[in-house]
């Protein structure tokens, strides 16, 4: 029985300053011996084991779980989360953001309504509406439930070791404090959880959790102290710590979660990032954890987290120094257990054990761990000194297989550049900022893709000649290359200067490419009022009952979810342009290069379509704009060409002689640009 004693804040005018307990509040901290023999693994009616720790439950046995509600997700209250905490572990059920949503139609639906109550109204009668984005939940291995941020296991070392599961219902619930200033604004609501521990009727430990939320902000302040209750004599101990788990995949083609790690390392953070393809040699649950590292090493991590492509769960173990970075004191593991969801492939939680702790007689303990839980975003994580110093910028997805070229620092450029255009001269529409950044990188390249057609084109013109050379030195390889040397010289042509000016601007297309994919801000962003109206998804201008699956393609693609109208334009401008390519032809190409050709021809835009079919919006809207751009840019530069050719082809020159006057005038032979001497 789940029992919500809390209201939801978010659904009254104002956060309550106190919360009311319920009439069978959960008494774990007070209870006596006598009430609280009951195992996880027993019945009242069975003997205790030797270290028993309480349950909630109700006046008739049964298990309570209590549910308690901070923060809010209406934004006139200023939180940025709002969080479900549970009895069950001291954990969090769920996180919401304010500024985020489940889906584009909850966006627009709110908009719409500009009021938060008649928001949550519509959610409750709409069943297409899902709410705010759930950044956070449970995840499930067969029966058992793992919670973020919970406390699983205590276990405490006498004679012998003995594990404690923390994880049920044992912990009682403390009233929502709220902190306020003095113009009574709220600036924080907190709450505390308590479980105390016995062996055979004597008090041994009390253990705390209290999790504090600020006003706009995305960390969750949570700290954890034990306090040894025994009067004359030491308890030595260590616990289990959750971390993150639950984010979804926020990807149709493929899983992008991964568990990320930050290594203080010569006085920085280095981040490690676990793709899901770790999961693949993890067992599930708790038996196939993996450690990463200590807190208390030569290069110690200092936090450990899971990510997905837009947002970010990250717990860092604070140090006890405070006001400077350095690495945390106290004694941690850190690891990452795979977990599998309905429905889903595994995913990662990530955990930490701290301790072993010895406490003297009446002595205490605390630790304490900050809790990031929002998007990854380039400016929140330069503006936060916290975040920056612990590198978690470098959570965000640069690092995709078809991205490894790209340098993370160019790709920030891009987003900066992106975020500029978009506030200064593109109206605030991110579509309208990808395509003047677009044109702005193509502008800034012309002088290279010039040279590039030039130099294509010479050496298409040069082909009858590099023929009749190849044929005429086929059986000495050295004089070959001689003669192709002086061919390229005489004529001012070089087939690298082809491919130079490709390699130059491929790490900028790239960091392009990948600062679009990563941007957080066109996630729900909308170009067009009824079409391609959220930038980080297909823009399905219709869409299909269900999805449909294609053998061998949608192994790569994922499911066909609608009728995708941008990779299928940008499929046709990829096919003019590469008609629009200088070709070999007639004698100067063999049958095979011709052949080549014609299948390439095909062959890039039909393996564009399939690549780039459930790739988000932005990203076709970018390579459309891109290949568009360099269609016309190639006619241009071509049609330049030719009108040069032109033009030195119809003019005439007089050559003065001795003697009499030369009555006839001699027409200038023509000085293309791609001429050959014999």
């Amino acid at each position: 029985m789940v029992m919500m004693y809390m209201q939801n804040n978010a659904a009254q005018p104002e956060p309550t300053t106190t919360a009311t307990a319920p009439t069978s509040a959960p008494a774990t901290a007070t209870t006596a011996p006598e009430t609280a023999k009951t195992s996880e693994t027993q019945s009242p009616t069975t003997q205790p084991t030797r270290w028993p720790v309480s349950i909630n439950k109700d006046e008739d046995g049964n298990e309570v779980v209590y549910e308690v509600v901070m923060g809010s997700n209406d934004k006139d209250h200023g939180f940025k989360l709002e969080v479900c905490l549970t009895s069950l572990g001291a954990a969090v059920k769920t996180a919401k953001l304010t500024d985020y949503f489940a889906t584009v139609a909850d966006k627009r639906r709110y908009e719409q309504e500009k009021d938060y109550q008649a928001y949550l109204r519509a959610v409750a009668d709409d069943p297409k509406l899902e709410g705010f984005y759930t950044l956070l939940r449970p995840v499930s291995v067969g029966d058992r439930k793992f919670y973020p941020l919970a406390t699983r296991r205590i276990t405490i070392t006498d004679d012998k070791k003995e594990r404690l599961d923390l994880s049920g219902s044992r912990w009682s619930v403390g009233q929502v404090q709220t902190e306020k200033n003095k113009k009574g604004e709220i600036q924080s609501q907190s709450v505390t959880f308590q479980a105390k521990i016995w062996r055979n009727e004597e008090e041994i430990l009390l253990l705390k959790k209290t999790y504090t939320l600020k006003v706009g902000d995305y960390s969750i302040d949570v700290r954890m102290e034990a306090k040894n209750l025994r009067k004359d004599s030491k308890v030595k101990f260590s616990m289990m710590q959750y971390s993150a788990t639950g984010l979804s995949r926020e990807d149709l083609r493929s899983d992008n979660r991964t568990l990320v790690y930050g290594q203080y390392e010569d006085g920085k953070t280095k981040v490690e990032i676990l793709a899901a393809k770790e999961l693949k040699d993890m067992s599930l649950g708790l038996k196939g954890a993996k450690e990463y590292g200590r807190s208390d090493s030569s290069e110690p991590i200092m936090w450990i987290g899971q990510t997905n492509k837009f947002f970010a769960a990250l717990t860092y173990l604070v140090p006890k120094e405070s006001g400077k970075l350095t690495a945390p004191r106290a004694e941690a593991s850190f690891f990452g257990v795979a977990l599998e969801e309905a429905g889903e492939p595994k995913t990662f939680l990530a955990g930490m054990n701290l301790g072993p702790y010895e406490l003297a007689p009446g002595g205490s303990t605390d630790v304490s761990l900050d809790f990031f839980a929002g998007p990854k975003k380039r400016s929140l994580f330069d503006d936060t000194p916290l975040y920056h110093e612990l590198g978690y910028a470098s959570t965000m997805s640069f690092r995709s297989c078809c991205t490894m070229c790209a340098f993370e620092w160019l790709s920030l450029k891009m987003m900066w550049l992106l975020d500029f255009f978009k506030d200064s001269i593109a109206f605030h529409n991110y579509g309208v900022a990808i395509i003047l950044l677009v044109i702005l990188v193509r502008i800034c390249l012309h002088p290279l893709m010039k040279k590039q057609q030039v130099s294509m084109m010479r050496m298409q013109k040069l082909a009858p000649e590099m023929e009749k050379v190849k044929k005429k030195h086929a059986n000495d390889k050295a004089k070959l290359n001689e003669e192709m040397m002086k061919l390229y010289k005489t004529q001012g042509a070089t087939p690298i200067l082809g491919c130079l000016p490709m390699l130059v601007q491929m790490p900028i297309l790239i960091a392009l490419w990948t600062s679009i994919n990563a941007s957080v801000e066109l996630r729900h962003a909308a170009f067009l009022p009824v079409w391609i109206i959220d930038l980080a998804a297909p823009d399905g201008l219709f869409l299909f009952d269900g999805g449909i699956n294609i053998p061998l393609i949608g192994s790569m693609i994922g499911s066909i979810t609608g009728f995708n109208l941008l990779p299928l334009l940008l499929c046709v401008v990829m096919y003019l342009q590469m008609k629009m390519n200088p070709q070999m032809s007639g004698a100067s190409a063999s049958p095979q290069q011709q052949s080549s050709q014609t299948m390439m021809k095909y062959m890039m835009p039909g393996m564009m379509l399939v690549f780039f079919y459930n790739a988000p919006s932005g990203l076709n809207l970018y390579f459309l704009t891109s290949t568009f751009a360099g269609l016309a840019e190639q006619y241009i530069i071509r049609k330049h060409i030719r009108e040069k050719e032109e033009a030195e082809a119809a003019v005439e020159t007089t050559v003065s002689m001795p003697g009499k006057r030369f009555r006839g005038q001699k027409p200038k032979k023509p000085k293309g640009p791609f001429q050959v001497k014999r």
